[in-house]
């Protein structure tokens, strides 16, 4: 079955005074102002979509982290013998894995108290 609509026919429509807000960008406004978007994340905000994001990111981060530590001391229980170069290594990630499980951890609390006093809050 063909599409009866020939595609080169179909324009988009104008608006009046012949203002058309994508023909400027994405986020631009039908006034010539910032977009609502912009005026919600606010001067030096981060957008609130790479937030959750970088949350997974830490949270794999993590995750990587846990297995590493785990796969050491599998090695080192069943015998291995590790040089001293080895152990600084296993040493300094250990430490960055302790530092980001810390951050992530704060990162919950703040947030669990945040939407704790939000729910208190008498209207």
């Amino acid at each position: 079955m063909s599409n009866p609509i020939d595609p080169a026919a179909i324009r988009p429509v104008q608006p009046q005074g012949g203002h058309h807000p994508e023909a400027a960008g994405p986020g631009a406004s039908r006034t010539g102002g910032p977009s609502f978007a912009e005026v919600l994340r606010g001067p030096g905000k981060r957008d609130p979509v790479a937030v959750p994001e970088r949350m997974r990111e830490m949270m794999r981060d993590i995750t990587r982290g846990e297995r590493y530590v785990d796969r050491m001391i599998a090695q080192a229980s069943s015998g291995r013998d590790f040089s001293v170069t080895e152990l600084i290594g296993i040493q300094a990630r250990v430490y960055r894995y302790t530092q980001e499980l810390e951050l992530f951890s704060k990162m919950v609390d703040k947030t669990c108290s945040g939407v704790r006093q939000t729910l208190q809050t008498q209207v």
